[in-house]
């Protein structure tokens, strides 16, 4: 038999091992009252991307892809610690918050992922725990999302996919074949789920779907004319299908400008969110800058913890 050499010991990170040793006191037994004290009266919306099954390698974004089996711990934390509600329910400041004083949680995801319909939507039905799903229309079916398959975030340096290419699937592609990119395939679960799918888990009970535009662009860069038809023929093609609509919107790729606002104003939307900020402000608050908390990948039980507490903010 050949010699296997031993494995390297793993190197001692002082700073990660002081941050974990930090981090589980907060959420030890003893502190968990502090926590919850902390957080009466509070609400946040949670924004998750997709979740993907046991044995299915990571091949898209990296922090868009929460495995399966962590997203089914941080929905037993969720219960045990929290009251899961509706996103309309967060719409209202004071809706529902004087009938616990645990923190209320919405839960949404973006894009419409298959892992999400797949693997999320079954396992929160099980446990009668409501959700919302932000769907571009005009993906559905279509494979994998630009994001994953080609490896460009659009966040470095000019963030030329975002602001000159206006995060259009189709411009970013030519742009990418123009640089050479290679497309990366995509797992089962990470690429967009098909219609079928998508009308099949809006049986599901206490799940919503909302407008994530039609083609999912950078609303910021476009007029107000296209702004309004991305999100006019998005409504319209969730409420052809009677999809459980919520009448709510989630800006792709977080960004907003006044001029979005104000077209989603016009449309009578009724709400808008982002996809940072933490908790939902007290008292009166925009309905159409809703903040809310992104939950990526990799994230301990801790940090879970203390990010869904308001103690970290990433």
């Amino acid at each position: 038999m050949s010699h296997v050499p031993e494995p390297e010991p793993t190197p001692w990170r002082p700073r990660a091992t002081l941050k974990r040793l930090f981090e589980k006191g907060l959420t030890a037994r003893p502190a968990r009252w502090l926590l919850r004290r902390r957080s009466f009266g509070r609400a946040v919306i949670l924004a998750y991307h997709n979740v993907v099954p046991a044995g299915e390698p990571i091949t898209g974004a990296s922090g868009a892809h929460v495995r399966g089996e962590d997203f089914r711990w941080q929905m037993d934390l969720l219960e045990e610690f929290c009251s899961v509600v509706p996103l309309v329910d967060l719409l209202d400041p004071y809706r529902g918050s004087g009938k616990s004083q645990r923190l209320r949680v919405a839960i949404t995801f973006d894009d419409a992922y298959a892992g999400t319909l797949r693997e999320a939507l079954p396992e929160l039905a099980r446990r009668s725990l409501p959700a919302t799903v932000f769907v571009p229309t005009g993906l559905v079916g279509k494979g994998a999302f630009w994001w994953d398959d080609l490896g460009v975030s659009g966040w470095e340096g000019a963030r030329e996919p975002l602001e000159e290419l206006r995060g259009e699937t189709q411009r970013i592609r030519r742009w990418a074949g123009r640089k050479g990119l290679e497309c990366r395939p995509q797992g089962p679960s990470q690429t967009a789920a098909s219609e079928e799918e998508l009308l099949r888990a809006s049986g599901l009970p206490g799940m919503t779907f909302g407008v994530h535009t039609v083609g999912h662009p950078n609303l910021t860069r476009l007029s107000a004319f296209e702004v309004r038809r991305e999100l006019e023929d998005a409504r319209s093609w969730l409420l052809d299908r009677d999809i459980p609509f919520s009448d709510c919107l989630a800006y792709p790729y977080g960004l907003v400008s006044r001029e979005v606002v104000r077209v989603a104003r016009e449309l009578d939307f009724r709400a808008g969110v982002t996809i940072t900020g933490g908790w939902v402000p007290k008292g009166p608050v925009d309905v159409f800058s809703l903040p809310r908390l992104n939950i990526p990948a990799g994230l301990t039980r801790e940090n879970f913890l203390l990010r869904l507490f308001g103690v970290l903010s990433g």
